[in-house]
């Protein structure tokens, strides 16, 4: 299923704000205006691919292509490494499913440069002489 086949928008990304990377999903979703407490939870056992994590939106069998009244859920979970999922596969309770994406990876901080100074600084070199 492409991301043009889900059932309203959908994003799955890797952060790394921290020691320890975290898998964030974040979805919204069409229905005809029904509101129980939609949530994502993480199913037990997971499927047989271990790079994908597979999720049930609860409720979700009230998700409708094109209805009126939106919806937004979201999930995280840290994770041991940031390539541990590749896709996030949402289901319903019947195992309809909602969505299928694939997971966007952590962007990479560039080391600052010694010769980068603070906002509102000149640049200085290695010894601390200003380089303007």
């Amino acid at each position: 299923m492409s991301n043009n086949e889900n059932i309203g928008k959908w994003v799955a990304q890797v952060k790394k704000e921290g020691k320890t990377p975290q898998i964030v999903v974040d979805g919204t979703f069409p229905t005809k205006g029904q509101k129980p407490r939609y949530h994502l939870v993480k199913n037990e056992p997971q499927g047989p691919n271990p790079t994908e994590l597979l999720l049930t939106l609860v409720f979700g069998s009230l998700a409708t292509p094109g209805g009126p009244v939106s919806f937004s859920v979201h999930y995280t979970e840290a994770i041991g490494a940031i390539d541990t999922f590749k896709t996030v596969l949402v289901i319903d309770d019947k195992g309809r499913t909602i969505a299928n994406v694939v997971v966007e990876a952590a962007a990479k901080k560039k080391p600052k440069k010694e010769s980068e100074g603070r906002k509102g600084e000149p640049p200085v070199d290695a010894h601390g002489g200003g380089l303007a």
